[in-house]
This record gives structure tokens, sequence and C-alpha cells, in this order.
């Protein structure tokens, strides 16, 4: 699969710049003030960082222009058919039209929610946004996503999307790339912080319209830069982190997620995706912060608190999954019983990890005021995932399929915990615009349910379990970063087609079909997938046993299409 460099599949055209100058209507206004202080019309105090105007009457003070103040000429930029002007301004969010200001506004208030993954809401509720104010890609690119999200949005609750706006929000992204690929006006080209904070929201906006290989461009081009700043401060040079308006450590917390869900689309062993196996996570190179396990807790006293802990867990168990827990190191016996002990020691950890949920969880529901649908939904979520934990040490040294034939009853509490996440999203909470939104189809950066229902849909071969999870993933067709619903539904009907053979998976379902039903021989050991670097097409491998005796494998291979719909 080749790499996407930013510019590709964007022509001049796209894009036509027309030079115009600064006019200026109203009463005074502050020319230097911060930027609330600019859009209430009101004389600033100037005071830095924060203005003690809107610190007195309580309001969020903005903060102040920054590489958009310029005595250029501004620019009059027309997108496309729609005919929509930016007018001029020295801050972003006054420089935009009303659409514009409403996508922004959308993203700060519903696509930020999904963005922000258990160690990222600092980062997508607070940093990011802000850095919209003085970073011109940061500012198109937000655009861009949060009109790209509301319009997936409208489009799963029935409404049509005009074209205009594609084309509109298609200028938006454009914007974002060239401001990238452009120095600023002083010559500067863009920090790391800002590049690699862009790669995400490009991969994010490449994940709605169903660009998976795109998606995955921007990522590997994230982490190619997360690794430059890694050898910058090696080298002793400090620059970019002094000047970095994002944290570099909440953008790296971001990027080990989407590149964990990059090497664990299987949840297997291996790699599905041709990239450097585990590019993060350099023993070497690991930062202090995330090589060492945090504090643990004697009892739980937040979801924040449970969340912490079982991240860990999870993250360096994925770690390790792709690093020493490989058949190359299983197989010399000195490492195999070192790892043998790890894998119980992981059990060990996530069992009283679930035994402090579990009384947490317990005080919650004795409190006189209910429980939201979001805290619901976030307790059903990080159970499951202490589930898979559990069912991933416990099946790691095994090579016989059968194994997982004991784990249905695991199976069926993880599709009922995933029911109730995904249903926690669909209505939402009662700040979020979108509550009660039957055809809501969620979105996040961070793990959600599809990767759970995918590792169901394959490892679970009784017929009941299989078709209740690909019913759960069509009623809820959600995309998490690298997971799409749609595509794993489609992946998982292939395994069942492969396995169960000419029986079609409801007939079997309604005659409840147990897991033996499918011979070892018939069961798929492995999958990879690759994506087309600029199609909507995936080519996917399922390695089979060849014969009932033996270990030789066969590849069996697929296409699958989407449409851009």
């Amino acid at each position: 699969m080749t790499e996407d460099n930013f510019n590709e599949g964007f022509n001049d055209s796209d894009c036509v710049n027309v030079r115009t100058k600064r006019t200026r209507t109203g009463g005074p206004r502050s020319k230097t003030g911060c930027i609330t202080c600019r859009l209430r019309r009101v004389k600033c105090d100037e005071t830095k960082p924060l203005c003690m105007r809107c610190l007195r009457a309580r309001r969020e003070c903005e903060g102040y222009p920054s590489i958009f103040a310029s005595a250029k000429p501004w620019e009059v930029v027309k997108l496309f058919s729609t005919g929509a002007m930016i007018k001029p301004s020295a801050n972003p969010r006054i420089a935009s039209n009303k659409h514009a200001i409403h996508s922004f506004h959308f993203f700060e208030k519903e696509s930020t929610k999904k963005l922000a993954e258990v160690w990222g809401r600092e980062l997508w509720l607070k940093a990011i946004p802000r850095a919209a104010m003085y970073s011109p890609a940061m500012w198109h690119a937000a655009i861009a996503v949060g009109s790209a999200h509301e319009a997936h949005w409208q489009k799963n609750l029935g409404a049509g999307v005009h074209q205009s706006k594609i084309e509109w929000t298609f200028g938006q992204y454009n914007r974002a790339i060239r401001a990238l690929t452009h120095p600023d006006e002083n010559g500067n080209p863009p920090s790391l912080d800002i590049m690699i904070s862009a790669s995400i929201m490009f991969m994010a906006f490449e994940m709605l319209r169903h660009e998976h290989g795109k998606a995955v461009s921007h990522v590997k081009s994230g982490i190619s830069m997360f690794q430059e700043y890694r050898r910058q401060i090696r080298a002793g040079n400090s620059g970019e982190q002094e000047k970095a308006l994002i944290p570099m450590s909440s953008l790296e917390q971001s990027l080990r997620q989407v590149e964990i869900q990059m090497c664990e689309l299987t949840l297997d062993h291996f790699p599905a995706y041709p990239l450097p196996v585990m590019s993060l996570f350099d023993p070497e190179t690991m930062p202090l912060t995330a090589a060492h396990r945090p504090a643990t807790f004697c009892n739980f006293v937040s979801l924040e608190e449970a969340r912490t802990e079982l991240g860990y867990y999870w993250h360096s168990l994925m770690d390790k999954l792709h690093t020493e827990f490989t058949p190359r190191f299983r197989a010399i016996a000195e490492y195999s019983e070192s790892l043998s002990r790890e894998c119980d020691v992981y059990k060990h950890d996530v069992t009283v990890w679930l035994d402090k949920f579990k009384k947490l969880v317990e005080g919650y529901y004795s409190q006189l005021v209910p429980l939201s649908s979001c805290q619901r939904g976030d307790i059903a979520r990080l159970e499951t995932y202490a589930l898979l934990i559990l069912q991933t040490v416990e099946t790691i040294w095994c090579t016989d399929e059968s194994v997982w034939d004991k784990h249905l009853n695991r199976f069926d509490r993880i599709l009922e915990l995933c029911r109730i996440a995904a249903s926690s999203d669909q209505f939402g909470d009662p700040q979020c615009d979108m509550k009660k939104t039957d055809a809501y189809c969620g979105f996040q950066l961070g793990n959600g349910i599809v990767a759970a229902t995918f590792h169901t849909i394959w490892k679970a071969r009784a017929a009941r379990i299989r078709q209740k999870a690909i019913q759960l993933l069509r009623a809820y067709p959600r995309r998490e970063a690298m997971w799409d619903a749609p595509m794993v539904v489609t992946i998982g009907e292939q395994i069942d087609e492969i396995e169960r053979g000419s029986e079609n998976l409801y007939d079997a379902a309604l005659r409840d079909a147990p897991a033996d039903d499918i011979p070892i021989w018939k069961r798929v050991r492995s999958i990879g997938i690759k994506f087309g670097a600029t199609s909507r097409v995936a080519e996917l491998t399922y390695s089979i046993p060849k014969s009932p005796v033996g270990d030789t494998l066969v590849e069996v291979r697929r296409r699958i299409c989407w449409n851009m719909d």
C-alpha cells in the first residue's frame, strides 16, 4: 500500500484565492485585544494571557490572535460552486462566514466529545479547539471535521446532504492541507504539534467518508512525524516542545490509541497493516510516563480512576501482543515461562480490578440520583475491555481454535455490554443536541464496541451468538477510528461463509447451531486486511487449515468494496 502525501487528490482548481482590502463596519473595536472582547465589540484591557475584563464577567477568555495578525492584504476565498466567502479578519473565528462558524461550533460541541478518547479529554475538549484560534490549518481542519460529522449525523437521520455542502467541506479540508504545506507569514513551517494534530483530524475526516486507505496514510504520517519529534528530543533539541501549542504527551496517547487499533484489527498476535510493528512502542525510546504503570487504587472513587488503571492494562497488553508475546518469543523456552507468568499477573490484576469496579458500580446504583446514559455507557465499555483482557491472556498460548467454544457465556456478556454502550450513545446526554436521534451513528477516536463485537463474530462459532453480534453492528453502524461497523459486518459474513459452507447463518441461528457444528479444520485462524490507498476497496486474506490433518494453512482471498454513501 503506497503512502498518501498531504496534497494527494487536490488540485489548484479546488480552491481559488482572491485578494481584497480589509474592511470594517460598525463602531470602534479593539485592534489588539483578546478574541472574546473583539467578538463582543468591547474594549479589552489586554491583560496577558487572559484579560481581566472577561474573567471579572465570568466569561471564557479565548486569548489573543497569533499568526493571523498581519499587515498583508486579507484573503477572500471562493469555495467550489457554493459562492461562500470568508470575510477578512485577524482571527479565524471572526474570519469565517456563518457556515464555517456553525461547523466549528458543531466541532466544539459534538465532534470533540466523540474524539475525546479516555486519555485525551483535555486534548480534544480544550487544547485542540484553542489551537484552532491560532493555526489556520487547525481552524480549517476543525471546520472540515465538524461539517463532515454533522453531514454523517444528518444522513443517518434520513436527511439528505446537499452537494454544495459536500464541496464546501472539501474546500475547508483543502485549505487545511495547503496551510500545512506552506510556511506562515514569517517564513516558518508549521510546528510538529500542529502537523501531528492535523494528521489525526484528517484521519477522522477520512473515516467519516469511508476512506480507510487514506485514513491509514494520515495515521502513518502522524506516526512518522512523532518519530521525528523523538529524534529531535534525543538529539537535545527541545525547540518543538517549547513552542508547542498542543501537549505532545497528549498527542502521543492519541497516536498510540489509533496505532494499536491499526495493529489489533484481528485482536490476534500479528499486525494486520503493512507498517512497522508498534512503531511508537520502542522500549528504548518510550517515555517514562508511558512505560511505567500508574498508581493503583485500593478502591475506586470515580470512573476516571477505574478507566486510567484499566487503560494501562489494555495498552500494555496490546504492546506485548505485538512485541514479546509473538510466536517467535513464545517458542524460546526461557522466554515462554516468563511470558506465562506475565499473563498470570495480568489475569490477577484485572480480576482485582473487576472486584473494585463492581463495588464502585454498586455504589453508583445505591445513590438516589440515577446514572446518566453516558455513565451507563462508560460502565459497560470498561467492563467489556476488562473481559477482553481476561479472554486474551487465558487463550494466548492455545493454538487449538476449539478453546473459544468454552467462552460462549463471556461472549454473550460482552454483546450485552456492547448493546448497553451503543444504546447509551444513541440517546446521547441531556446537553447534546443529538439526543433521542434513533438513527444516530456514533463516531469516536477511542475504543468503543466495534472491536469487541468483531472479536465475538470471529471467535464465537455458535450461530446464535454470531448472528446476534452481526445484528448489533447493523443496528449501530458506528465508526470508531480504524474500526468501521459496516465493514466488520461484511467481514463477519465472509468468515461465516468460509467456515460454515453452504448453510445460511440465519438458518443456522434458527436451529441454534452449536459452535462445534464448525469443524476445527474449517475455522479461520488469522485475517489480514489491506486497504486501497486511493479507493474504497479492501483485500482480505483468511488463513484456514488445508485439511483435517496437519498444520499447513491455505489462504482464502476476498475483496470488499463500498460506495460513497
